[in-house]
């Protein structure tokens, strides 16, 4: 089964991107995940946990949200692609139901 790029726009509230990092860590299929990019404009380091899936781009206060995930494929590796708003949490099954419904839209 292909892997996975998360690509995740973000602008405020750690807390709640927190989250959903972790929600995506935890999935059955973690072996599925590529990579987690956040894309931030905060210019504080943001309180995430450390992992080797896990890539941080800082964007301009101007970028838009399309720029954000424009800028999150682009260092991706992974055929699929999941984008996620920053405030989502994931069941631990997500992709493993959703993988195959990913393939077929890419």
């Amino acid at each position: 089964m292909d892997t996975v790029d998360f690509v995740i726009p973000h602008m405020g509230r750690p807390e709640m991107l927190q989250e959903t990092v972790r929600s995506i860590l935890a999935q059955t299929r973690i072996e599925q995940v590529e990579s987690i990019t956040v894309v931030t404009k905060n210019e504080h380091r943001l309180p995430l946990v450390e992992h080797d899936k896990l890539n941080i781009l800082y964007a301009p206060d101007a970028a838009s949200i399309s720029d954000q995930r424009n800028r999150g494929v682009a260092v991706g590796r992974a055929p699929l692609v999941a984008f996620l708003d920053a405030d989502i949490g994931l069941a631990e099954d997500w992709l493993e139901v959703c993988a195959g419904l990913l393939a077929e839209k890419s």
